[in-house]
């Protein structure tokens, strides 16, 4: 537990800060995660190569000015990559409805039972209970990544020309 002399050394020193104060500036500031990767932590290694593309290619196309751009233009990667996870898990969910396994109980009249495949099907990456576990969290939140994407692509515009 911090002593009385302690918090008031904090508050001296509080009063010294140089962080943001005004309202542009911690605007600018929440976001300073950005440069040291925290947004690239939540890409798995099989979304990396995507990832890097999509990146690069929006920077040729937008040429980033300034780190307000540049945390745009990542937020903007970073919600592409979450639609396109929807994408992958609906396509998992369809193939395995459209192209299901099929299964019989055998028993050999000793008490064994075995399982034979009549038709092998898709066999999705994950199980189905995952699939429905993922699908009912991205179904959930896909409107809200396709508006936080689109709103981050309206204010890299605003921020290429803010007169307009």
């Amino acid at each position: 537990m911090p002593t009385q002399q302690r918090i008031e050394a904090n508050r001296v020193n509080a009063q010294k800060s140089t962080g943001a104060v005004t309202s542009e500036g911690k605007e600018v500031s929440k976001y300073n995660a950005v440069q040291h990767g925290i947004f690239k932590q939540i890409i798995t290694e099989e979304e990396k190569k995507l990832y890097q593309t999509i990146k690069q290619r929006l920077h040729q196309e937008h040429q980033p000015k300034g780190i307000l751009e540049e945390i745009i233009l990542e937020r903007i990667v970073i919600n592409f990559i979450k639609l396109d996870r929807v994408a992958k898990i609906e396509n998992e969910l369809t193939k395995s409805a459209l192209n299901p396994r099929v299964q019989k109980d055998l028993e050999d009249g000793l008490k064994h039972s075995y399982i034979e495949t009549i038709e092998v099907g898709y066999f999705p990456k994950l199980d189905i209970e995952q699939l429905n576990t993922l699908v009912n969290v991205y179904q959930r939140y896909e409107t809200s990544i396709e508006n936080r994407l689109y709103r981050a692509m309206h204010e890299l515009r605003y921020q290429k020309s803010p007169s307009q």
